[in-house]
């Protein structure tokens, strides 16, 4: 079972979340005034067809309530996919939402890896 639910997972991208942010300033440009923009920094993980971890950072944009995520393990929210009118698969391109990793699975994946070392 641990198997199969390993390589479930493995086929996610998961986002692991430190307690980064990053504020930046835009000043006014074409009549629009000066903006902030709030940016989380973490961990894209993914596996690749070889079962290599891959890990790359990047900045999730904390929308305008910037409210920081806690750190963690989190998955792409479905509320960030939309279908478009040719019937293709898209990300927002702004306002993409997370959904948290429940502390379970986190343990299960972790337990996992330390197997596989």
């Amino acid at each position: 079972m641990s198997g199969e639910f390993t390589e479930f997972f493995n086929r996610l991208p998961l986002i692991e979340l430190t307690d980064e942010v990053e504020s930046r300033d835009f000043p006014p440009k074409d009549g629009k005034p000066a903006r902030k923009s709030l940016n989380q920094h973490g961990y894209l993980i993914q596996v690749d067809s070889r079962g290599t971890q891959l890990k790359r950072s990047i900045r999730v944009d904390l929308g305008r309530a910037g409210i920081p995520y806690a750190p963690g393990l989190y998955v792409l929210d479905g509320v960030s996919l939309n279908g478009n009118q040719w019937g293709d698969l898209e990300m927002l391109r702004f306002g993409v939402r997370l959904a948290s990793v429940p502390q379970i699975v986190q343990t299960l994946l972790q337990q996992e890896a330390k197997r596989a070392a």
